[in-house]
């Protein structure tokens, strides 16, 4: 991780010691990111039990937080052949090894939030030692067709890419069934 900073407070440890820091007192906290801790006695390296640890007075970011995100939008795409869930999905819920799908018959909606194995529901997700590079896919009849009865779909004619959002506060990804865009068949085999 690389994390530059630029405030006539702080020395960049790569400086050697017997150069000159200004330091002012400061109100400060600490926090860790990565391998990086960001405390209270200006810019510092040092090693601990093989983890490099760097602190920079915050003062001015006291009242900010580390802001979590992903890149991309997380979708799920529903054909005759199985459901797929992209990388954003598996990120945003962080990786889980089960999770439960629940469905909104009325509204059309279908979420998925994360629980453990012993959950009464849960299904397995993301298998240890997978990345979430390739996303999930379930060929899972059952549920496809779940999916095209309640949504009145045609999947033998098309598939469809459903976008979802994600609830931090539930932990949990909820897909609308009735946005959706079109996943043409390919006429002609895929190289």
């Amino acid at each position: 991780m690389s994390l530059e900073l630029y405030s006539p407070n702080l020395r960049h440890p790569s400086l050697p010691y017997g150069e000159k820091t200004i330091e002012k007192k400061q109100k400060t906290r600490t926090i860790h990111i990565s391998g990086w801790q960001l405390g209270e006695s200006g810019v510092q390296s040092s090693e601990v039990g093989g983890t490099q640890s760097r602190e920079l007075k915050m003062g001015l970011l006291d009242s900010f937080e580390v802001l979590p995100y992903v890149t991309g939008v997380p979708t799920m795409s529903v054909t005759k052949d199985g459901i797929n869930f992209n990388k954003t999905v598996v990120e945003k819920l962080c990786s889980p090894a089960f999770v439960v799908v629940l469905v909104d018959k009325t509204n059309l909606k279908l979420a998925l939030t994360p629980c453990d194995e012993k959950a009464q529901g849960a299904r397995p997700f993301l298998r240890d030692g997978r990345s979430a590079r390739a996303g999930v896919r379930w060929n899972n009849t059952d549920l496809k067709d779940s999916i095209q009865t309640i949504t009145g779909w045609d999947l033998e004619d098309k598939g469809r890419k459903v976008g979802g959002r994600y609830y931090p506060e539930d932990n949990a990804l909820i897909f609308d069934l009735t946005t959706w865009t079109p996943i043409e068949r390919r006429s002609t085999a895929a190289d």
